[in-house]
């Protein structure tokens, strides 16, 4: 699940988890693995294809945790 700011206004995010052991999910790896590609390059000020694929390989993808 993902959101766009098209506003860029100020804007904030709170996550309600009703169990005790809800996970962990690690930015990065959510940030330049599971979103799509425009967004991630978008939030990354407008980066090229090719800067994003450097980051991607810099980053492992299976950093999520549960």
């Amino acid at each position: 699940m993902y959101f766009q700011n098209e506003g860029c206004t100020p804007a904030s995010f709170l996550a309600n988890h009703d169990s005790p052991d809800f996970g962990v999910g690690l930015l990065p790896s959510i940030l330049l693995h599971s979103l799509p590609e425009q967004i991630t390059r978008t939030a990354f000020g407008n980066i090229s294809a090719d800067e994003l694929k450097h980051l991607r390989s810099e980053v492992s993808d299976n950093l999520i945790y549960s």
